[in-house]
């Protein structure tokens, strides 16, 4: 299934970094294996970690399961 999300920053960010704010626990590696797979796209085109994106672009990515380590005590 994939999300799709508008940027909605006034400024310009880079993808990589929107990616760790939105997602802080995925690995930088996920990152560069969906942008290299072309499963991230934005306004439909595939885009390289660091495109700049600008206000209103589309995001279109594969849905990201956001699991935390349980730490055992």
């Amino acid at each position: 299934m994939h999300i799709i999300e508008k940027y909605k920053g006034a400024e310009p960010q880079k993808l990589e970094k929107w990616f760790k704010q939105n997602f802080p626990t995925a690995p930088f590696s996920l990152l560069r294996k969906l942008l290299r797979k072309g499963a991230i796209r934005v306004n439909g085109k595939r885009v390289k970690d660091d495109y700049l994106l600008q206000k209103n672009d589309e995001i279109k990515m594969p849905e990201i399961e956001n699991k935390e380590k349980e730490k055992t005590v």
